[in-house]
């Protein structure tokens, strides 16, 4: 008798190779996207992502960071990537299997104006 255990995901309860969960919370999820002007006029690129369940923001901040050539942080449950990046970032998001009526993009025109 050979007990051959296979693992089971504890929030589906599917065998892992057959598991969901990260579908499906990824159709779940919205995406807030805005800009944030910090010390000395820089611009910083802010995802807010609320409803999740099973996303790593990790590995997501590390794809996008990949993709922008940029630096950047999590914090919570907002990415934050150095500089402008709200003309790509609903491409790359929708490029990692987030649902494109999900992602709220804000842009926002920030002044030259330094004080």
């Amino acid at each position: 008798m050979s007990s051959t255990k296979k693992s089971v995901c504890p929030v589906c309860s599917l065998p892992i190779e057959l598991c969901v969960c990260k579908a499906v919370s990824q159709e779940e999820s919205k995406i807030r996207v805005k800009t944030d002007k910090r010390k000395w006029g820089r611009l910083v690129t802010l995802l807010e992502f609320t409803g999740l369940a099973n996303v790593n923001l990790n590995d997501v901040a590390r794809k996008l960071k990949t993709k922008a050539a940029c630096g950047g942080t999590v914090d919570g449950n907002v990415i934050e990537l150095q500089g402008d990046h709200t003309f790509n970032v609903r491409n790359w998001l929708k490029e990692m299997g987030f649902e494109d009526g999900n992602i709220q993009v804000t842009r926002t025109v920030h002044t030259g104006t330094r004080r």
